[in-house]
């Protein structure tokens, strides 16, 4: 994994290319998910502030090639909050809670918006979860 300043950051995040800084606190991840059954993969790529459970941006890629990003809009401390000014992608975002951005972070959007467990997540994805294929919403559904 590449280490970079803090000022470098952002480029990789908008590349969604992998990165740790140089004291280890923010780092960032792309993910590959296949979908058992089917040939599709789901891409994601996840910021983290100091551990796994703080993503705090989430890019989830669709098979078209749309990406949607999402951001973590609960607060924990400054150094945090100076992480997500110097990882923010310079893109629309959606706000979504820590626990929610957990979830997309591990399981993808289609997780929230088909169990309905984030209140209006399928109405401000639509246009991103829409192009979810069916047999992601099947393997969500089944749980």
């Amino acid at each position: 994994m590449t280490r970079v300043t803090n000022k470098e950051v952002r480029g990789f995040v908008q590349r969604r290319v992998s990165f740790k800084t140089n004291n280890g606190t923010l780092w960032g991840e792309p993910y590959e998910n296949g979908v058992l059954g089917t040939n599709i993969i789901l891409r994601r790529y996840v910021v983290y502030s100091y551990q796994y459970d703080w993503p705090i941006f989430v890019a989830e890629e669709d098979e078209h090639g749309n990406v949607q990003w999402y951001e973590n809009v609960d607060k924990v401390s400054a150094t945090t909050s100076r992480h997500v000014s110097a990882a923010h992608p310079h893109v629309d975002t959606l706000p979504m809670s820590r626990g929610a951005m957990v979830r997309i972070a591990r399981e993808g959007i289609a997780a929230l918006a088909v169990k309905g467990e984030h209140p209006g997540v399928y109405v401000a994805s639509e246009r991103f979860v829409r192009h979810i294929p069916e047999p992601v919403f099947n393997k969500w559904r089944a749980r």
